[in-house]
C-alpha cells in the first residue's frame, strides 16, 4: 500500500505538536510495511526530495516558513494551495497513491482532486481551526464554543475576543472588514471542503464531535490519540527536589497561557522553582513580570525537542495553561509518560490527555491553578500502566478497510 500524506510543515520544520504528531505517524506506518511519502513545503537549504527513517519526502509546495508572522501568512495564502493543487496531480501521477491524507487544516484544499485523481481521501482534525474562523474555538474568549457559528454569531464573538488563532487582536485586524471577510471565507471554504473526505481521523473525542457537528457522518470517523515516542520518557530518573519543580513547556503567547501561570505563581507562598522554555512576544513580558515580583521564575528559551525529556526528568509538575481549546494535550501525555503530574486547563480536548487524580487534574481559571499547586504533593506518583497511549491503533488496518469498502 503506498500512502501520501500532506503537511504544509513537515519534519525538521515547523517542530509543533502537529508536526511532530506526523512524523512519528508516517515512521510508525513504514515500521508496518507501508510505502508512506510525504508531501510538503520547500524552503532555503533543504532538499526538494530525501528519504529519512524509510519516509519518501517531497518539499515541492510554496509557502511562508512560519504561521506567526504576518507576512508569512500573506505568503501562504498567496502561493500555498496553487502550489499544492498543481505538485500533487503531478505527484499522483508519478506515483498512483492508493490513499491521500490530509493531515492539516490548510491542506484540506487536495480533496479538490478527488474526482480527478478518483483517489481516497482522508482529513486529519487535529486543531480547531478548521472548526473556527478564529481558530480558537472559544466564544468570546470565555468558554470552549458550543454556538452555531453563523454570521451573526461570529461578528459578534469576533468583536468581543481578544485572541484569534496564535495572535492578539490588535484594532487595526478587529475592525478590518476585509480581515473579517478572509476569516470567514476561510472558515466556510474549509466547512464546505471536510464534507467531501471519504474518511476522517480525529485525534480526541472532542475534535470528532467538532466534525460531527459540522455534518461529517459519525460512522467515517475514527478517533486515534497522537503517537508519542514512550521508550524516551520512560526510563528517566524520579526527581529528589528540595522545593517544588514546576515545568511550562510551549509558545510565548497569550493563546498557550503562559501568563496565567505566571498570575498564579504571584500568589503561592510555598517554595517552587518554575522553569518555562519557549519563544513568542510574550518572553519580554514573562521576564518582566518575574523580575517586578520577584518570583522564583526562570524564563529560558525554546526547548530543542530531543532535549525536552532530560527537561522533564528534573521537575514534579508540569503545567498546561492554555486558553484556547487544543485538539488534544501532546506535552501532558509526554509528561505523564514520563511519571510527571499535570496541571491542564479545562478547555477542548486538554482534558482528555489525563486520567483526572491519578495522572493529573484540571483547572479553569488562576485561582483554581493556585489551589492545585499549592496542596500539590510532590512525591505524588503517577499510575503510568493507566494512560492511554497504551492503545496505539494500527493506521495501516484501517486504511485498508476504508479502500476496500470503496473498491467494492
Amino acid at each position: 500500500m503506498k500512502i501520501l500524506m500532506v503537511s504544509e510543515y513537515f519534519y525538521p520544520v515547523g517542530k509543533g505538536g502537529g508536526e511532530i504528531s506526523t512524523f512519528l505517524l508516517a515512521k510508525d506506518l513504514v515500521k508496518n510495511k507501508v510505502e508512506v511519502h510525504v508531501l510538503t513545503s520547500f524552503f532555503d537549504g533543504m532538499k526538494k526530495n530525501e528519504t529519512i527513517d524509510g519516509i519518501k519526502i517531497h518539499r515541492l509546495l510554496a509557502s511562508g516558513k512560519t504561521p506567526n508572522s504576518i507576512l508569512d501568512n500573506v505568503k501562504r495564502r498567496l502561493f500555498f494551495e496553487k502550489s499544492l493543487l498543481k505538485e500533487l496531480e503531478i505527484l499522483d501521477k508519478k506515483e498512483d497513491f492508493d490513499i491521500i491524507h490530509c493531515m492539516n487544516a490548510t491542506s484540506i484544499s487536495a480533496v479538490k482532486l478527488k474526482k480527478k485523481t478518483k483517489k481516497t481521501f482522508f482529513l486529519h482534525a487535529n486543531s480547531p481551526v478548521m472548526f473556527c474562523p478564529k481558530g480558537t474555538l472559544m466564544y468570546k474568549d470565555k468558554r470552549t464554543c458550543n454556538v452555531p457559528c453563523t454570521r451573526k454569531t461570529f461578528l459578534d464573538c469576533y468583536l468581543h475576543s481578544t485572541l484569534v488563532g496564535k495572535f492578539e487582536l490588535s484594532p487595526i485586524m478587529k475592525f478590518n472588514p476585509a480581515v473579517i471577510y478572509l476569516m470567514r471565507k476561510t472558515y466556510e471554504d474549509y466547512q464546505a471542503l471536510m464534507k467531501e473526505f471519504d474518511h476522517y481521523i480525529a485525534i480526541s473525542e472532542f475534535m470528532k464531535k467538532e466534525l460531527v457537528k459540522s455534518g461529517v457522518d459519525e460512522q467515517k470517523v475514527s478517533v486515534i490519540n497522537p503517537i508519542i515516542e514512550i521508550e524516551r520518557f520512560s526510563r528517566l530518573k524520579e526527581p529528589h527536589n528540595k522545593v517544588l519543580k514546576i515545568l511550562y513547556l510551549g509558545e510565548y503567547s497569550r493563546p498557550k497561557g503562559p501568563q496565567v501561570l505566571l498570575d498564579a505563581l504571584k500568589s503561592v507562598n510555598r517554595p517552587y522553582e518554575a522553569n518555562f522554555y519557549g519563544d513568542g512576544i510574550l518572553k519580554g513580558y514573562l521576564e518582566s513580570e518575574a523580575r517586578k515580583h520577584g518570583l522564583n521564575v526562570n524564563i529560558n528559551g525554546k526547548a530543542d525537542y530531543d532535549d525536552i525529556p532530560k527537561i522533564m526528568e528534573k521537575h514534579d509538575v508540569v503545567v498546561v495553561p492554555s486558553l484556547v481549546a487544543e485538539g488534544f494535550g501532546r506535552v501532558a501525555l509526554e509528561a505523564i509518560a514520563a511519571g510527571k503530574y499535570v496541571f491542564v486547563s479545562d478547555v477542548g480536548g486538554l482534558g482528555e490527555s489525563i486520567r483526572i487524580k491519578e495522572e493529573g487534574n484540571l483547572f479553569s481559571n488562576v485561582t483554581g491553578l493556585i489551589s492545585l499547586i499549592l496542596k500539590f504533593n510532590k512525591n505524588k506518583k503517577v499510575h503510568k500502566n493507566k494512560i492511554v497511549y497504551k492503545k496505539i491503533y494500527k493506521l495501516k488496518n484501517l486504511y485498508e478497510d476504508i479502500k476496500n469498502e470503496k473498491n467494492k
